[in-house]
Parts: C-alpha cells; structure tokens; sequence
C-alpha cells in the first residue's frame, strides 16, 4: 500500500518546487490530511491536526517575537508543517522563528516567492484524496476477505484512515456481472449511476473494483432496508449488468462469507449467460453448481454418454431425437406439452422417446438419470 501523503510527498510537489527546508527536517514524515492558508492573528485557534498551513506571514510582520511564540501552538495542535512565502510582507524569516521551530520538532518550509497557494492546496488536495482512496480500497479489500478478526478491528481500522464507515448499521452486499467488458473508467461511471439511485433511496454506498468485478457495499439503518424495485431493476437493465445478492440486512461481520457468496453467483451468471436485472441464488437453481463441476469427469460423462450418440444418430438419419429430448425435459417429461411444443403429433413424440430410450439405453423413470440427462443439457447451454 501506498504509504500516507506527508511533508517530504509535499515538498516534491509542482506547485513547491524550489521550496527549502529551515527546519524539522527530521518530521519530514509528519503526515498531511488538510492543507490551508491563515492570514489572521489567532491562527492557533482555526488549525487542524495534520494540516499543512501556508501563510505570508503578514500578520506578523512587525512582531517577529509573537511570530516565534506560535510555533509551540501549532505544534500542540498537531500541525504537520508551516510554509512561509517571503518577500511580500518578510524580507526573510527570523533565526529566532526558525530556532523556535527545529526545537519544538515543527518542519518549518521556505517556499519560494512565486508560489501560488492556489495551486499547492490544488496538487496536495489530489495527493491526499488518491492516497484516501488507495487505504480505504484495502481496508475494503481486507474487510471482504475476512481479514478482521473481530467487528471491533473492522471500526477501529476504519477510524484509523479516517474512512467514513459508521457503526450500528446494516449491510447488502452487491456484486456487478457486466454484460460487456468495460475499461475501469466505464466501471466506475456504472457505479456512479447505481450509487446516485442508492443514495435516493437512504443507503450509504462503497465500493471497491476486485478481480475485475465491481462490488458494491450498501449500509444503512434498521429503518431503511435493502429492498429490490422496478427501477433498480430498470437501471441495471439500461446498464447492461446484473447486480448479485444472496442476502440483505447483514451485520459488519457476516460481509466476508457474503462475498463469497456472490462471487460464486456471479461465475454461474458468466458461466450461463445469464442476463437478469437483480440475481438472487433461489433463481439459480442448479445452474450454481455448473462452474464447479465444468470440465470434471461428470461433465464429459454426460457429453459422451448421452450427447455425443443423440447427434451422431440425428446426422446419420436426418433425425431429430436430441432436440425431441431437450424439449422433453424442459416440459417435466409430459408428452403432451413436449408434442405441442415441438408442433408434432403425440404418437410421433412417443415414438421418439421410445427411440431415444432404446438408443441410449436409460429409463425415463429413474430419477437419478433423468437429472444427470438434464444436466448434460445445462451443459450445452452454457457453451463451455
């Protein structure tokens, strides 16, 4: 992880080239969250800690003696680093200012006399913002991968990068399957979309891009449930995605099983190109086990065993059994509806399953082969 925006980060900066350090060069590690400009005589008072303060120094221009005696203020109130700009109100910076300063541990900059604050609260303010985001991606990160022994770690690291992530709330936990592949700025512009709708609808909303997959976590109160609507529905339809979740109205702690979850809904939906708005695992049914088990032993199995002689017979006699026993399945194994469907007679249905019965040598009544008959043909489906 990238380690937190600090004095030295600030003095490689565009906007402080040129700067020279007076003193403190031993805090130069002092890290920066905020960046302002003071030019009143109480400055103590407005300070923040981690704050990066730049002034003229115009307010003590005829008191070099105040001037010192703020040093130790500043320190107190945890002030990363003073910048003076020169040459407009001080010709030069006191040896008193600067003696004052290397004593209480304070980095004390010369910044040069064109420096524009404008532009150095600009480039810093990029600086900490990337660097908020990269800490809060791992904590999010780490968080998913169950790496926080207890809901107690979780907020206290939280607190500790100052991520907004509030306590007493419940959790759902979202998973994004692109219909499309998407550059990231595309993801990022789908999650922009979905985090407008969930902000309307009183969910605070993170998110962290992981494994090329977009993973949304919602938080919110007791009172303002996670509940599916038209037009969630709606959205993800006009964004060509479907949103996975297994469960609403999570504590902290259970989000880490959760991911696991969607992950495993999400390959299914890749794997069977399935294209629904909202994916609930109910709806998966044994399309959730095909990933797991492509490729294996089974899976050829079922192509070799029942396929494979279905098609063969179907070239050689311009035939049409493999389809006849697809859409058998498909219609729970009643003639009837498998004849209307295929729009011929019942006695020609019934002479095919007789045909395919024989030639495959199974029985329609067994349970255990018609499941695996039905799964040779998921298998098909999902062109893998």
């Amino acid at each position: 992880m990238k380690h937190q925006f600090c004095v030295y980060d600030a003095c490689s900066l565009h906007a402080l080239q040129g700067t020279v350090v007076l003193a403190g060069k031993a805090y130069l590690d002092n890290i920066i969250n905020h960046v302002n400009v003071m030019e009143v005589p109480d400055i103590e008072n407005w300070v923040q800690a981690n704050e990066f303060l730049m002034t003229t120094g115009y307010m003590y221009k005829d008191s070099p003696r105040q001037f010192a005696d703020l040093i130790p203020k500043l320190k107190e109130r945890g002030v990363a680093a003073l910048g003076i700009k020169t040459k407009r109100f001080l010709d030069s910076i006191p040896d008193s200012i600067i003696a004052c300063a290397e004593e209480n541990g304070l980095p004390l900059l010369l910044l040069p006399e064109q420096t524009a604050f404008s532009l150095v609260i600009r480039e810093c303010m990029e600086e900490i913002l990337l660097n908020e985001k990269g800490r809060q991606g791992v904590f999010l990160k780490n968080l998913l991968l169950g790496r926080f022994p207890s809901e107690q770690e979780i907020y206290a690291n939280a607190e500790q990068i100052g991520f907004d992530f509030p306590v007493n709330r419940l959790y759902t936990l979202l998973l994004v399957v692109e219909h499309e592949d998407h550059v990231m700025y595309e993801k990022e512009a789908i999650y922009q979309t979905l985090k407008s709708f969930f902000y309307q609808n009183g969910h605070t909303c993170h998110h962290i891009i992981h494994e090329n997959h977009i993973v949304i976590i919602l938080s919110y109160l007791p009172t303002r449930r996670f509940q599916s609507s038209p037009s969630l529905e709606k959205l993800a339809e006009e964004n060509g995605i479907t949103l996975c979740c297994y469960t609403t109205d999570l504590p902290v702690t259970a989000l880490s099983s959760e991911y696991e979850c969607v992950v495993k809904m999400a390959k299914a939906a890749e794997y069977n190109s399935i294209q629904i708005p909202l994916l609930r695992f109910e709806s998966l049914g044994l399309y959730s086990i095909l990933p797991d088990i492509s490729g294996s032993l089974f899976h050829y199995y079922c192509r070799e065993k029942y396929l494979l002689p279905l098609e063969t017979y179907d070239a050689e006699h311009g035939s049409q059994l493999k389809k006849t026993l697809e859409t058998y399945l498909q219609c729970a194994c009643n003639m009837k509806e498998s004849a209307a469907a295929l729009y011929i007679h019942y006695n020609t249905i019934c002479y095919r399953i007789a045909q395919i019965q024989e030639l495959l040598q199974i029985d329609f009544h067994d349970m255990n082969q018609l499941c695996t008959l039905y799964l040779a043909f998921l298998f098909q489906e999902s062109n893998m």
